[in-house]
């Protein structure tokens, strides 16, 4: 169990490494050609505090890229992690520590809100849809100007 200073190291670490979005991925023989996915992930290129995460609060790690001048010559490794019960979580447990990224956090939060039966996505409401297009679009905004909380 996490306790209040692992959630405040890990908001300090998604708001300076980390993303929190939402993405539309395609998906073939269902009503919609594409659907939504809440996104969490933290990029680095030292695997430690990653190694923290994936222990502390589950998900996986994975290489993101391959030894690049971007990365001044070194691997960049991610922290993520698809399970909704695993990114609810951690968005409840950090949000109250995140200064950056919290806008982004509290529309993933209220996207899951719309998502009632998240396994059957053939049988998604037009109301739902609708919701869930329009969350999309805030979190896109949201990450494409780099600004989190617009005060």
């Amino acid at each position: 169990m996490a306790q209040d200073s692992d959630w405040a190291y890990a908001a300090g670490v998604m708001d300076s490494d980390g993303c929190i979005g939402i993405g539309k991925e395609a998906h073939q023989n269902m009503p919609h050609p594409y659907y939504f996915r809440v996104n969490i992930r933290v990029a680095q290129t030292e695997l430690g505090a990653l190694t923290w995460f994936k222990e502390t609060f589950g998900g996986n790690i994975y290489i993101q890229n391959q030894p690049s001048e971007n990365y001044q010559g070194k691997v960049c490794y991610c922290w993520t992690s698809r399970k909704r019960i695993v990114i609810t979580e951690f968005l409840n447990g950090i949000l109250p520590y995140l200064k950056i990224k919290r806008q982004q956090a509290e529309t993933c939060l209220s996207f899951y809100e719309h998502v009632i039966n998240h396994r059957a996505r053939k049988n998604i409401t037009k109301v739902e849809r609708q919701a869930q297009e329009i969350l999309c679009a805030k979190a896109q905004e949201l990450n494409t100007c780099h600004k989190g909380n617009k005060e």
